[in-house]
C-alpha cells in the first residue's frame, strides 16, 4: 500500500536532492497495467492523499480521461463527494497537457507568458520549415554541390532530424559542435589516409584519360559480349560529363572500379578500374566528407536557434519546448520547494515510451513528489523511430530501481492459457539473451481453456510474389471466417463463447503500403475490411460539400455550379442540365435549382461566420447529409463530413498559430491547395463488427482482439550505422541531468546507391557503431514481434509464404543463449507439434492458395445522384440476400418435394415468432450432439432466456436439431461436410448482395443449400412461401457457384417447427 506521510524536508532542498522514491512496477502485456495504478492511487487517496497532491501522466488524452474516471468513480462508490470533485485540482492528463498547466502556474519563474499558445500536433513541422528558409538558403550553397557528389536527395531531412534528436535530448544548439567534432572522428577512423602528395586534379585527369583510351579501344575491338557493350555504354556517358566546372558523383567512382566487362575486355578497362580505386583516399572525397558533416550540424544548429526566435516572436511554443522548459523549471529551487508542499504522489503511466526529455522531467518529479510510481513494461517499447531510448530507461532502472521498490505484476488476464504458456516459453528465453530476467516476462493465466480450437495456427501461402501471397492470406482469412461456429472467441462483454465475427480479427502488418495491399485483397474476396484510407476531400460528398462552401463564397464560380448540378442531378435524364446550359444563355440552368437559391439566400450570413460555421451552413443550405445518405454507405458518408468539419476547425487552429485571419474564401484554397493528398486528407475510419481490421504493429499498441494475425514474418534486423543516431553517454549516470554527455552521431553515405564492395562497407562491419546498432535494431525486433504476439486473447496465427528460406525470418531471429533459434514454425499441414525448451506446443498447419475475387474490382468511383426519379428507382449500393425479390431474379419453381423430418413441435401461447426464428438459428448454428443432452438443453434454455422468447420448450430445440443431423446422416451420408452460417457476396450490377446461408452442405458432389425458416403455417400455404424464399436461395446458389466453380445441387427450407425439408427445384435460366 502507498502510504503518504507529512512532506520530507530533504537536506539540500535549494540545490540538489537525495535520490527519487521511485516504485517501478513492470506490467507486462495483459497484466492488468491501468488497474493496478488506478488501485494504487486510491490506495494513497485512502490513506489521507489530498487529491490536489496528485501529479499523474499519461501518453493519450483518452487515457487521461479513463484514469480521472476511474479514480472518480472509486472515490464516489465510497461517498467522498468531495474528493471525487477535488481530483480535478490536481494534475492529471498527458505528458505535455500537464507540462503545459505546469509553466502557466509559475510562468513568472520560467520567465514565460501564461498565456502562450502550443502548437497543435503536425503543425511545428510546417512552422519549423517557414522559420529554417533563411537558414537553409545561407547554407546550401556550400551543401548542394557536396550533396551531389554524394547523391544524397534531400539533405534538409538530415539537418530537420538532427534538430528534433537535439531537442528531445537537451542538446543546445553549441554542444552540437561537439557532436560534429566526433561526428566526423568516428568516420574517418573507417577511411584510409588520403593522398596529399598527389594533386588530385591530376587524380581526375587520370581517370579521364583512363576512360578515353578505353572507350576507344573497346570501339575498335570485337568484343560485342553484353557485358562489355554495358562498360562502354556507362564509359561514354560519363566521359560526355567531363567538363572542368563538374566532379564525377563518387558513386561514378565505385562503380567505375567495379567494372566487369567480358573476358576479352579485362586488360582495356584495367586502367580505368585502377584510376577509380583510389576514391576512398581522393582529398576531395575526405574533404566533402568532412565539410558535409560539419555544415550539415552547423545549418541543424542555427536552424533550432531560428526556429526557437520565430516562436519566441509569435508567442508559440511545442510540446518539446514545454517538456524542456518544464525541465529547465523544475531545477528552480523556489519552483521546487512550492511543488514539494503541493505534490505528494507522482504517477507515470508507459514510462516505456518516455522520450529522453520527459523523462528527465519525470526524474526531477520524483526528486519533488514523497513517491513516484512508474507502471510500464521495458518489452513493449517500439517507439524507437519516434526518439525514445531504451537504453536510457535500462540506465534508470539499473542504477534508481532497487529489488524492495520494483514490482512485477505476475498474471494474465487478456490471453487464454494455451497462448500465454506459449509466449511464456518463446520470450522468457528471448528476453533472457538481452538481459531482462524470465520473471519479468512469465505470466500466470486467469482464464481458463473452455474448449475452443487449437489457440496456435500456422497459415503457409502458396505464392510467387506479393501479389500472390496478399491474396493467400486473403483467402485463408475468408476460410477462417467461413468457419467461424468452429472457432468460438469469448466475448468481453458477456463473458461467454460466441462464433468468431470478422470484427475480432486483426492482421498486423510491417507497412502502411502492405496493410492497403491485404485490405484490397480481402474486399475483392468480399470481406469487410477496416483501415485508415486517404482521399477524403476526393469523395463525392466532399466534393459537393466543398462544391455548395465555394458557390456560398464566390457566385461566379461556374465550376462549384456545375459540380452541383452534376452530383444532384435526375438520373433518368443524364447531362440534361449541361445541355441547357449550352443552349440556353439567357436563362442559366441553375437559377430554379433548390441548391442554388438556398445557397444564395444564405450567403449574406458569412460575413458574421468563422470558416467552420460558414462550411456547416453550406452543407445545410447545399442539403448535402440529405442527399449523401441516399446513395448508399450511408453511415461512411456522413463520418467523412464529420471528417471534413475536422479539417476546417484544423485551418482555424493554422490561422491562430500564423497569427492570421481566418475566412470561408481562405478555407477553401486551405483545402485545395494545401491539404489535398497530405496526412490531413484522411477519410474516417469505419467501425463495423464484421469488418477485419489490418494496422501496423505499431499502430496494434495498447489494442486487443479474439484473434491476431501475423504478416510480414519476414523482417529482419538493419545493421546500417549511417544517417543520424543518438550516441548515449560514457560518463557514470547522473540522476540530476541524466542527459548530460549525450550526443548525436551522423554519418553521411557518400556512395548513393552502391552499397557493396565500395570499401566502407567492409570497413564497418566489425565497428563499434555497427555492432551496437545491430543489437538495437535486434531488441527493437523482439520487443514489436512479443508486442504483436500478445494483442492476442483467444487464437494467434503465424502467416508467412510457403517455400521461401526468409519468409519466417523474423521468428528465426529469436534466439537463445548459445544464439540458436528458439522457435521453428511448423511446416506441412494438419496437427502439430513443437517444443521450446522441455515444453511441446500444439499448432494447426494449414496451406491457402489465392482465389479469383467474387466480383471484378471497381475501377473508379461512380458518382450517383441524390435524386430519386419516379421512372427509374434508386438501388443502394449493398443489400442482404434475405431482401432479394423478383426485383432481382426472374424464376421459375419446377417441382417442390416435402420431407417429414417428424411431427410439428408444440407451440403454447401467441410467441413472436421474429424471436423464435432467431432462437432457431443460433441453436441450430451451434448445436452439436455429442456435446451430450443436458449441455444441449442448457444451451437451449439460454438462448430462450436471452431472447425473450417464449411459446417453445427447450426440450423443442434439442429435437429439432437431433432430427436435421439424422435427416442428413441418413440421405448424404457421414463424410458430407457441414458448414454453418456460411458467408457469401454476390455482385448484381453496380450492387453488392451479402448473405449468411444457415447450412452449407458440401457431398464431393456438390453443393446443398439449406435455409432455416420458423414458418408455422398450413400445408396449403407452403407453395406461397416457397415463392417468397426462393430469391435467397437463388443468391446463395449464384454466389456459391460463382465462387467455387462447382453446382448447388439442391436448394432446400428447413421448417423445423413443422418438421419439414422442403427441397425446391428451381429454373436454371432464373437470374
Amino acid at each position: 500500500m502507498v502510504r503518504v506521510s507529512e512532506p520530507l524536508r530533504r537536506e539540500g532542498i535549494g540545490d540538489k536532492m537525495g535520490p527519487p522514491n521511485i516504485t517501478l512496477i513492470s506490467a507486462s502485456a495483459g497484466s492488468g497495467k491501468t488497474y493496478r495504478l488506478i488501485e494504487k492511487l486510491a490506495e494513497a487517496l485512502n490513506s489521507g492523499l489530498d487529491p490536489e497532491g496528485v501529479l499523474a501522466t499519461t501518453f493519450t488524452n483518452k487515457a487521461a480521461a479513463e484514469l480521472t474516471e476511474r479514480v472518480r468513480t472509486s472515490l464516489l462508490g465510497q461517498r467522498e463527494w468531495e474528493k471525487a470533485q477535488r481530483i480535478f485540482d490536481g494534475y492529471i492528463g498527458t505528458v505535455n497537457s500537464v507540462c503545459g498547466r505546469l509553466l502557466k502556474d509559475f510562468a513568472l519563474e520560467a520567465g514565460l507568458s501564461p498565456t502562450l499558445d502550443v502548437l497543435p500536433e503536425g503543425e511545428d513541422k510546417a512552422i519549423y520549415e517557414k522559420a529554417i528558409a533563411p537558414v537553409v538558403q545561407r547554407h546550401a550553397p556550400e551543401i548542394d554541390p557536396i550533396a551531389q557528389r554524394f547523391e544524397v536527395d534531400n539533405w534538409r531531412n538530415d539537418v530537420k532530424s538532427i534538430s528534433d534528436l537535439a531537442r528531445t535530448n537537451n542538446i543546445t544548439p553549441e554542444s552540437l559542435k561537439e557532436s560534429a567534432t566526433r561526428s566526423l572522428k568516428t568516420f574517418q577512423k573507417l577511411l584510409p589516409k588520403a593522398k596529399p602528395e598527389v594533386n588530385e586534379s591530376q587524380l581526375d585527369q587520370s581517370l579521364f584519360e583512363a576512360i578515353a583510351e578505353a572507350v576507344k579501344q573497346l570501339k575498335d575491338n570485337l568484343d560485342q559480349t553484353k557485358a562489355t557493350q554495358g562498360v562502354l555504354e556507362l564509359l561514354q556517358k560519363l566521359l560526355r560529363r567531363q567538363r572542368p566546372d563538374h566532379h564525377l558523383s563518387w558513386r561514378d567512382w565505385v562503380r567505375l572500379s567495379k567494372l566487369s566487362p567480358g573476358a576479352k575486355s579485362r586488360a582495356i578497362v584495367a586502367p580505368v578500374i585502377e584510376a577509380a580505386a583510389v576514391h576512398p583516399r581522393h582529398p576531395r572525397f575526405q574533404r566533402d566528407v568532412k565539410n558535409f558533416i560539419l555544415r550539415i550540424f552547423s545549418c541543424a544548429a542555427e536552424a533550432i536557434q531560428n526556429f526557437a526566435n520565430f516562436k519566441r516572436e509569435h508567442g508559440l511554443i511545442d510540446f518539446v519546448d514545454q517538456e524542456t522548459l518544464c525541465f529547465q523549471l523544475l531545477q528552480n529551487p523556489e519552483v521546487r520547494a512550492q511543488l514539494q508542499e503541493q505534490v505528494r504522489l507522482v504517477l507515470v503511466d508507459e514510462f516505456q515510451d518516455t522520450s529522453p526529455i520527459q523523462l528527465a522531467v519525470f526524474l526531477q518529479l520524483a526528486q519533488v513528489a514523497d513517491h513516484a510510481i512508474w507502471v510500464g513494461d521495458q518489452k513493449q517499447s517500439i517507439y524507437g523511430f519516434r526518439g525514445t531510448d531504451p537504453l536510457l530507461m535500462d540506465a534508470v532502472i539499473e542504477n534508481l530501481i532497487g529489488p524492495e521498490n520494483f514490482e512485477i505484476l505476475t498474471q494474465s488476464y487478456r490471453s487464454r492459457p494455451g497462448l500465454v504458456t506459449f509466449t511464456n516459453a518463446l520470450f522468457a528465453e528471448a528476453f533472457q539473451s538481452v538481459g531482462i530476467p524470465g520473471k519479468r516476462v512469465t505470466l500466470q493465466p486467469v482464464r481458463e481453456e473452455v474448449g475452443q480450437a487449437h489457440p496456435l495456427h500456422a497459415w503457409w501461402l502458396q505464392a510467387k510474389n506479393n501479389n500472390e501471397e496478399t491474396g493467400a492470406l486473403a483467402a485463408a482469412v475468408g476460410s477462417m471466417i467461413a468457419r467461424a461456429v468452429d472457432f468460438q472467441v469469448i466475448d468481453k462483454a458477456t463473458k461467454q463463447p460466441r462464433p468468431l465475427r470478422g470484427g475480432d480479427m486483426a492482421i498486423l502488418c510491417r507497412t502502411n503500403d502492405r496493410c492497403s495491399q491485404v485490405a484490397e485483397a480481402l474486399e475483392n474476396l468480399g470481406v469487410r475490411v477496416m483501415l485508415p484510407r486517404s482521399g477524403l476531400l476526393a469523395r463525392p460528398e466532399c466534393i459537393l460539400a466543398l462544391a455548395c462552401l465555394r458557390y456560398l463564397v464566390d457566385a461566379s464560380d461556374s465550376l462549384a455550379v456545375a459540380e452541383i448540378l452534376h452530383l444532384t442531378e435526375d438520373p433518368s435524364t443524364p447531362r440534361q442540365w449541361f445541355s441547357h446550359w449550352l443552349t440556353q444563355h439567357e436563362t442559366p440552368p441553375w437559377k430554379s435549382n433548390a441548391i442554388i437559391l438556398n445557397l444564395e439566400a444564405e450567403r449574406e450570413k458569412l460575413l458574421h461566420l468563422t470558416p467552420s460555421e460558414a462550411l456547416q451552413l453550406a452543407i445545410s443550405a447545399g442539403m448535402v447529409s440529405d442527399r449523401v445518405v441516399l446513395w448508399g454507405d450511408s453511415s461512411q458518408r456522413l463520418a467523412n463530413l464529420e471528417m471534413l468539419r475536422s479539417l476546417a476547425c484544423k485551418y482555424e487552429e493554422k490561422c491562430l498559430i500564423a497569427r492570421s485571419a481566418g475566412t470561408p474564401a481562405g478555407l477553401v484554397t486551405f483545402l485545395a491547395s494545401e491539404e489535398e493528398k497530405t496526412e490531413l486528407d484522411k477519410q474516417a475510419e469505419s467501425h463495423d463488427e464484421h469488418s477485419v481490421q489490418v494496422l501496423t504493429y505499431h499502430r496494434a499498441k495498447g489494442l486487443e482482439w479474439p484473434v491476431v494475425i501475423l504478416g510480414d514474418l519476414q523482417a529482419v534486423e538493419k545493421d546500417n550505422p549511417f544517417g543520424v543516431d543518438v550516441s548515449p553517454s560514457d560518463k557514470p549516470f547522473d540522476v540530476n541531468n541524466p542527459l548530460s554527455g549525450r550526443w548525436i552521431r551522423f554519418w553521411p553515405w557518400p556512395y548513393g546507391s552502391q552499397k557493396v564492395d565500395v570499401g566502407l562497407d567492409e570497413a564497418i562491419k566489425e565497428s563499434e557503431e555497427r555492432k551496437a546498432v545491430l543489437m538495437k535494431e535486434k531488441k527493437e525486433l523482439m520487443r514489436l514481434l512479443y508486442m504483436g504476439m500478445t494483442r492476442a486473447r483467444d487464437y494467434l496465427v503465424f502467416a508467412a509464404r510457403d517455400g521461401k528460406k526468409s519468409s519466417t525470418a523474423w521468428l528465426d531471429s529469436l534466439k537463445d543463449g548459445n544464439g540458436d533459434p528458439i522457435f521453428t514454425l511448423p511446416s506441412g499441414t494438419g496437427e502439430k507439434t513443437i517444443e521450446i525448451g522441455r515444453q511441446a506446443f500444439q499448432f494447426y498447419s494449414s496451406s491457402f492458395q489465392p482465389l479469383e475475387s467474387q466480383w471484378q474490382k471497381e475501377t473508379g468511383q461512380v458518382n450517383v445522384s441524390a435524386t430519386i426519379p419516379q421512372k427509374k428507382p434508386f438501388l443502394p449500393a449493398r443489400l442482404t440476400a434475405s431482401k432479394a425479390g423478383s426485383t432481382f431474379f426472374t424464376f421459375t419453381i419446377k417441382d417442390s418435394q416435402s420431407v417429414t423430418l417428424g411431427s410439428r413441435l408444440p407451440l403454447h401461447g401467441r410467441p413472436d415468432m421474429t424471436l423464435l426464428g432467431e432462437v432457431f438459428h443460433r441453436f441450430l448454428a451451434a448445436d452439436d450432439p455429442p456435446l451430450g443432452h443436458d449441455q444441449r438443453l442448457d444451451m437451449a434454455r439460454e438462448l430462450l432466456i436471452n431472447w425473450g422468447a417464449d411459446g417453445l420448450e427447450p426440450e423443442a430445440l434439442v429435437v429439432a436439431g437431433d432430427r436435421l443431423w439424422n435427416y442428413l446422416r441418413n440421405n448424404y451420408g457421414p463424410e458430407c461436410t457441414c458448414h454453418r452460417e456460411w458467408p457469401v457476396h454476390l455482385r448484381i450490377g453496380e450492387q453488392k448482395l451479402s448473405g449468411w446461408i444457415d447450412l452449407l452442405i458440401d457431398t464431393g458432389k456438390g453443393f446443398i443449400v439449406v435455409d432455416h425458416k420458423s414458418f408455422p403455417g398450413r400445408v396449403d400455404q407452403w407453395p406461397e412461401k416457397a415463392k417468397e424464399y426462393a430469391p435467397q436461395l437463388l443468391a446463395y446458389r449464384k454466389a456459391m457457384e460463382k465462387a467455387t466453380g462447382r453446382p448447388v445441387i439442391e436448394t432446400c427450407i428447413h421448417m423445423p417447427i413443422l418438421g419439414v425439408m422442403l427441397k425446391i427445384n428451381l429454373d436454371e435460366n432464373d437470374i
